[in-house]
């Protein structure tokens, strides 16, 4: 009996994707894209269209004495001006009363203050453009403050470009998205869209443990993944399938397994690309209005033969979650791909 030259292959899945612009298409996991734009993160299991997700500024308890405005962490009142440090003693919520000199000097850097935010359990950072100090020991109500030697790869250029959550400091500049621990440690989060980061307003999810920089991209610290929004609708590229040892391959049908949030029906409206030849026309992928229905489509679509292929959807109605999407593939296993 002929052996089916086609099989069934997973081309996409363990959903949201995440998003990886510094790797080669072909090199990527099935649950990484090149690009896509507008998903529901919060669909765990799914590749949803949505919006992106709503941040907060971290809330902090202030008070006013006299022109001066402090914030109030480790029960004391701090602020900053310029390079130095200025708080009060322990309590004292209503009228200034400085501990010691009250004040410290952070003169590393000529730039002044920025931000300054709690990280950790016992610290506060003191954030600028040229580099940041930290207090470790910030909750001593002797005012025995230890403060860490001056890390310059901790900088901003902006207040906003910083947020605190669970501990760890996240801040953004030009060179990508960091997070920063009460011990100094720095780790690059934003290696896999290097050169990708616009620095932006940084405000977090505190629920869901997002970290949403401005309108255009969201880190996902839990899933550490990153995900873009944009202009427009629902967009999404899936990796390029291509064989290592140059054998062409040839995909005849696609398979969405979805689940849906309501019985109307819908299409799911995409492309193909073999090689470098230009996206196909749109193919359409009618999802029933039946709940009754299996939850698998398929189409066929037009096989055409070359070294590399890929898929790319230009519609998602909002009621249809895509759990996996398979392709009927001749030429091609993954153990071709991996290395």
């Amino acid at each position: 009996m002929p052996i089916e030259p086609y099989v069934w292959m997973k081309l996409a899945g363990n959903f949201p994707p995440g998003l990886v612009t510094n790797v080669p298409d072909s090199l990527l996991k099935e649950d990484f894209t090149p690009d896509a734009a507008n998903m529901n993160i919060n669909a765990d299991g799914y590749m949803q269209s949505g919006t992106i997700p709503s941040g907060t500024a971290r809330t902090v308890q202030q008070y006013t004495i006299g022109a001066n405005v402090y914030d109030y962490h480790y029960e004391r009142l701090w602020r900053f001006s310029g390079s130095q440090v200025i708080f009060n003693a322990p309590i004292y919520t209503a009228v200034y009363l400085p501990q010691g000199t009250g004040t410290l000097d952070l003169n590393e850097s000529s730039g002044s203050i920025l931000a300054m935010l709690p990280i950790g359990e016992t610290g506060l950072i003191f954030l600028r453009s040229g580099g940041s100090n930290i207090i470790t020991q910030a909750n001593d109500k002797r005012a025995y403050f230890f403060t860490q030697d001056y890390a310059q790869e901790v900088s901003i250029s902006t207040a906003t470009h910083a947020v605190e959550l669970d501990g760890l400091v996240y801040y953004v500049n030009t060179s990508g998205l960091f997070s920063v621990d009460i011990q100094g440690n720095v780790k690059e989060l934003s290696q896999a869209v290097y050169g990708s980061i616009t620095p932006a307003a940084l405000t977090a999810d505190y629920l869901r443990k997002q970290i949403i920089i401005g309108t255009a991209l969201v880190y996902d610290v839990q899933k550490e993944k990153f995900f873009k929004y944009a202009t427009g609708s629902f967009y999404y590229y899936s990796r390029q399938l291509r064989s290592s040892d140059n054998s062409t391959i040839t995909v005849n049908k696609i398979g969405f397994e979805y689940d849906k949030s309501s019985t109307t029906a819908g299409e799911i409206q995409f492309k193909t690309q073999t090689e470098t030849r230009g996206w196909s026309k749109t193919f359409k992928c009618s999802v029933l209005d039946r709940e009754e229905m299996k939850e698998h489509a398929e189409i066929d679509i037009d096989p055409a033969i070359g070294l590399t292929w890929q898929l790319y959807i230009t519609q998602l109605p909002s009621n249809i979650k895509l759990k996996n999407i398979w392709v009927r593939v001749k030429g091609f296993t993954p153990e071709s791909r991996e290395s």
